[in-house]
């Protein structure tokens, strides 16, 4: 979601996942159609945001 705030649906993506660990970062690569694009409140709290709670960025893509 390089440059761009919104994702259409439809829209085919390549999604790059990397996880730093200690000496090196894995990286995963998936390809896919958008099926769904929203935020979603975790059960985590944090304070001064919507609700107190801690919000994160939800991708659905069919592969």
């Amino acid at each position: 979601m390089e440059n761009s705030s919104t994702v259409e649906i439809g829209s085919k993506v390549k999604v790059i996942q990397q996880i730093p660990s200690r000496d090196e970062a894995w990286t995963t690569e998936i390809v896919g159609t958008v099926i769904n694009f929203e935020q979603r409140k975790t059960g985590s709290w944090y304070a001064h945001s919507k609700d107190k709670a801690l919000w994160l960025d939800r991708l659905t893509i069919q592969k």
